[in-house]
C-alpha cells in the first residue's frame, strides 16, 4: 500500500492557506463575499420557486363567476342564432 510520506502532508498544509487566517486577515473581502454568494444563492432560489408561488397565489374563479358563465351559455344555446351572436358580442 502506498501511504503519503509525512513530508508531503507537512508541504500541502504549509502551501494551502488557513481558512481562519484569510478571514482574519481580510475581514471586509471576506464579508463581501460571503454577502455575495448569499444575494447569488437568493436569486437563483427565488426563480427557481418563482413559478409554483405565482401558480398558487393565482385566484381561481369564484363559484358565482362559474354559474354564470354556464347560465350565459344556456341562454345563448336557447336563443336563435341571429340573437346569439348579437348577444356574443355583449359578453366579450
Amino acid at each position: 500500500m502506498n501511504r503519503t510520506k509525512p513530508e508531503n502532508s507537512s508541504r500541502f498544509s504549509q502551501t494551502t492557506p488557513d481558512p481562519g487566517a484569510m478571514v482574519r486577515g481580510h475581514p471586509i473581502e471576506s464579508a463581501l463575499m460571503v454577502f455575495g454568494l448569499g444575494i447569488g444563492v437568493g436569486i437563483v432560489l427565488s426563480h427557481a420557486l418563482q413559478e409554483p408561488i405565482r401558480h398558487m397565489l393565482e385566484p381561481e374563479s369564484t363559484t358565482f363567476q362559474k354559474i354564470s358563465k354556464q347560465v350565459m351559455e344556456a341562454v345563448q344555446q336557447s336563443l336563435p342564432e341571429a340573437v346569439a351572436r348579437h348577444w356574443g358580442n355583449f359578453s366579450r
